[in-house]
């Protein structure tokens, strides 16, 4: 998926996220999660500008963290491959799409969001504190081949 590649373009110059190509996000993540009817694009005036994989399903490793708002897993809603374009990092886009994201939720009877990003994402750790997302903890997590440190966040819907 274009999106995908744009951001891993990004990505694979960083040290801050856990996405490199070839591993994750690939296009069969995008197609298996269309499949599944979880992926969402993001669009602002015809443009898209963002996508994210909704869910129900976490890692196991969510077991481990001292979660705040205890609802019944059924009514947790998981936040995956939350990506923005690179050309619209900085101007809201993130934000506005998280806002989407919690009305959603909402009204599909969803208590609570959940999910995590790569411990050295300062941009996204920053965009989830300021549009009031709780560090709930870390977990390490085994993905695509090695041990990853990620920082889970919630929010209370």
């Amino acid at each position: 998926m274009q999106i995908y590649s744009e951001v891993l373009s990004v990505s694979d110059n960083c040290r801050y996220s856990n996405w490199e190509s070839g591993l994750y996000p690939t296009e069969e993540t995008a197609k298996t999660a269309l499949e599944n009817g979880t992926l969402y694009f993001y669009f602002e005036d015809k443009i898209l500008k963002g996508t994210v994989i909704l869910d129900t399903n976490f890692p196991e490793d969510y077991q481990r963290i001292a979660w705040k708002y205890i609802v019944p897993s059924r009514q947790i809603l998981t936040l995956h491959t939350l990506c923005i374009r690179p050309k619209y990092v900085k101007h809201g886009s993130g934000s506005r799409l998280l806002s989407d994201i919690e009305k959603f939720a909402r009204d599909k009877g969803y208590k609570a969001l959940r999910f995590d990003t790569h411990n050295d994402n300062v941009p996204a750790q920053r965009l989830y504190k300021k549009n009031g997302y709780r560090e709930a903890g870390v977990a390490y997590v085994y993905v695509y081949g090695k041990m990853r440190l990620l920082n889970c966040y919630e929010k209370q819907l």
